[in-house]
């Protein structure tokens, strides 16, 4: 499963975010009977972080953790192994439906179907290699340069 959200500029804000949390992610905890307590690591950017989100996250027993910002490269499992990953397979995907459809104009309808292919691409074994890169999961202080 997966959700959509937008805001004005096209960034995550606190308010797309919390809704991401609220509305996604924490029903998803719930229907898949995920204990509790749930660590989430986040970017630490504080546009993501509000009292609001806080408030929510402690009574429902979901610890946020902010990554340290300006540490994508090296620290963030999505930078360093999902993202790189969603581009290739966007990148394939793409191709091969302009190869189907010649002279025909990706179109916003065909966005979603485009996307869900590629987000199915991404395998827990790619996702899992981010966190054990950055090595918060097992945790492994000698995993970047920040800690040696």
């Amino acid at each position: 499963d997966w959700g959509m959200g937008k805001s004005e500029n096209g960034w995550m804000t606190g308010a797309t975010f919390f809704e991401y949390i609220t509305k996604i992610f924490e029903p998803w905890l719930e229907e898949n009977e995920i204990p509790r307590p749930v660590i989430y690591f986040m970017d630490g950017h504080t546009s993501h972080l509000t009292y609001h989100l806080s408030d929510f996250c402690m009574k429902k027993n979901i610890i946020m953790i902010a990554l340290p910002p300006n540490t994508t490269h090296f620290m963030q499992p999505m930078d360093v192994s999902v993202f790189r990953s969603l581009k290739e397979i966007w990148k394939t995907t793409v191709h091969s439906w302009r190869v189907k459809h010649m002279n025909v104009m990706l179109k916003k309808k065909d966005f979603c179907p485009l996307l869900d292919e590629v987000i199915r691409g991404i395998s827990p074994t790619i996702v899992k290699s981010g966190f054990r890169k950055c090595g918060l999961v097992p945790w492994d202080m000698r995993a970047t340069a920040v800690f040696s």
